[in-house]
């Protein structure tokens, strides 16, 4: 794997982000896990008493207040999937940055940096999502959506490591993405079709397809798309910006004392 942040091409932003995965699989599995692993059973118990309810035909067979406890999970963990998955990227994408900058990925330093910008990751994430999913609600949207998906994509690193408020970095990211648009969205494409393959084949294992889908995505197939998008973030503010590796270590150092930290939203 080349030590350098870029420039790279698609073939080696691939190949390389399969190389960071297998050489740093544990330690990226472990940082996932500790964030799917509750999600991900937190999703099977809502959608198997949500199916028992719906299938069973008698809501008169469960109390009123398990019945709304578990209509109550189900409208309110979307919300807390994006909120953790918002402190999972950040994790994985300190890891990443560890690798080039440190040659190793430590567990707890990755974590520790995320919640230094936690506040930050969330906005963001949920400004982001709120839009997309909403543009994509009609097939007419469904194009706008892509594309605020792809011009908004390194909006997460802008707030991780370079320490932005969350509307500063959805600017920040369009500004990295333009003249670039269609090559981005190629790779993530790309790294989101294979992350895909790995956990497909889960869903369609009767009754419990849906949660182990979910699991697998979440705990092994996300790192992959996570390695990828970092390092296509690395690559544009290469060819944009000169970026480098004494320039990211700083930025580390920098979120791990907690400098340079906005409140979101301002």
């Amino acid at each position: 794997m080349s030590n350098s942040l870029g420039p790279r091409n698609v073939d080696s932003i691939l190949a390389d982000t399969v190389r960071i995965y297998w050489n740093s699989a544990s330690k990226l599995l472990r940082i996932s896990a500790i964030i799917g692993v509750p999600l991900a059973v937190l999703a099977g118990v809502s959608n198997y008493w949500t199916a028992r309810i719906v299938y069973n035909g008698n809501i008169t067979n469960y109390s009123i207040l398990w019945v709304i406890m578990i209509l109550a999970l189900g409208f309110i963990l979307p919300l807390i999937a994006v909120v953790a998955s918002a402190f999972s990227h950040g994790a994985l994408m300190n890891a990443v940055s560890e690798q080039f900058v440190r040659d190793d990925i430590d567990v707890y330093r990755s974590f520790r940096s995320a919640w230094k910008r936690v506040q930050g990751l969330i906005v963001v994430t949920i400004i982001a999502t709120v839009i997309v999913c909403g543009l994509s609600i009609t097939v007419v949207g469904i194009p706008l959506a892509i594309y605020y998906a792809i011009r908004w994509i390194f909006a997460l690193q802008a707030v991780l490591f370079e320490g932005i408020a969350p509307l500063t970095a959805l600017d920040r990211s369009s500004k990295l993405v333009e003249d670039n648009w269609w090559r981005i969205f190629g790779i993530m494409a790309i790294l989101v079709i294979i992350a895909g393959a790995i956990a497909i084949g889960f869903f369609f294992i009767p009754t419990v397809g849906l949660t182990l889908f979910i699991a697998v995505f979440l705990i092994v197939s996300l790192p992959i798309i996570v390695i990828g998008n970092t390092m296509l973030y690395f690559d544009v503010r290469v060819r944009k910006e000169e970026y480098n590796k004494e320039t990211l270590l700083k930025e580390l150092t920098d979120v791990e004392s907690g400098v340079h930290y906005q409140p979101p939203l301002l």
